[in-house]
């Protein structure tokens, strides 16, 4: 199976293009977004309009994180958004595919993959109080309460927005492409089956009203406004000064590091 994806510029001013998915504030220079589309060594040489790249699914993947990797930080989640819609819009699967089975994908599978997956623990308000009962009104509006630590304070997004911006197999580049900022585990969302990303996608639309977006990442230097957690690295525990200071089976160690360890 192929993808081709039709450029909407020749290589000439392709630079243009991949920066008109940056913040305009803060957008890279073109050069650098340049040296990525030509790394990626699929460039187009022609100079006519509509040039067709033909690549694999798995190579459009990898040039969405190189068009990613472009970005200015603030804007990141926005812009690969916007990206993974272009492309999803624009390529045309050549050839059969493997076919999922209809009764993979479902409103009801994606409501237990949001389950099992963990996504209510932080993208839905109160469900951790609530022992797991799902109130419809909140389910995946994200939240206001702000995770802080190294990398500064952040919200678990809107997921209902996030979706009511993207296509289905906008959806499913997104995700399997996605990279954030802690606590959440971006990692494990990338190894998700197309078929639970697909269910997840149906079950996010069937929810209905979108609501309100989520506060904005703040920086390590800006204070939020917002109730938060504070996330700190694993501490050192009080150091020993003497053997009883330890439990049983346990001594304390020599300096210049004197903490209890087996005996």
């Amino acid at each position: 199976m192929r993808v081709d994806i039709l450029l909407p510029q020749p290589i000439k001013p392709l630079a243009q293009w991949l920066a008109a998915f940056c913040c305009p504030v803060h957008a890279p220079p073109l050069q650098a977004c340049a040296h990525g589309a030509l790394s990626f060594g699929r460039a187009p040489t022609a100079s006519n309009r509509g040039q067709t790249l033909t690549i694999s699914p798995q190579e459009a993947l990898r040039l969405l994180m190189i068009l990613s990797a472009c970005l200015p930080k603030r804007c990141r989640l926005t812009a690969t958004m916007r990206i993974a819609k272009t492309l999803a819009a624009s390529a045309i699967l050549v050839g059969p595919g493997p076919a999922l089975a209809a009764e993979e994908v479902s409103v009801e599978t994606g409501r237990l993959v949001s389950i099992i997956g963990g996504c209510h623990n932080c993208h839905t308000e109160g469900y951790g109080e609530a022992e797991g009962k799902i109130d419809p009104n909140k389910a995946l509006k994200g939240s206001r309460i702000g995770w802080r630590g190294p990398w500064g304070t952040t919200y678990a997004w809107n997921l209902r927005l996030i979706v009511q911006a993207l296509n289905e197999d906008a959806f499913v580049i997104y995700l399997q492409t996605l990279r954030a900022r802690p606590p959440m585990p971006w990692y494990n969302v990338r190894v998700m089956p197309e078929s639970d990303i697909r269910s997840l996608y149906r079950y996010l639309k069937s929810l209905g009203d979108p609501g309100e977006d989520v506060p904005e990442y703040l920086r390590r230097d800006e204070e939020p406004r917002t109730p938060f957690v504070t996330l700190v690295p694993p501490q050192m525990p009080k150091p020993c000064s003497r053997d009883l200071d330890c439990g049983v089976g346990e001594v304390c160690s020599a300096a210049p590091v004197r903490q209890c360890i087996k005996r």
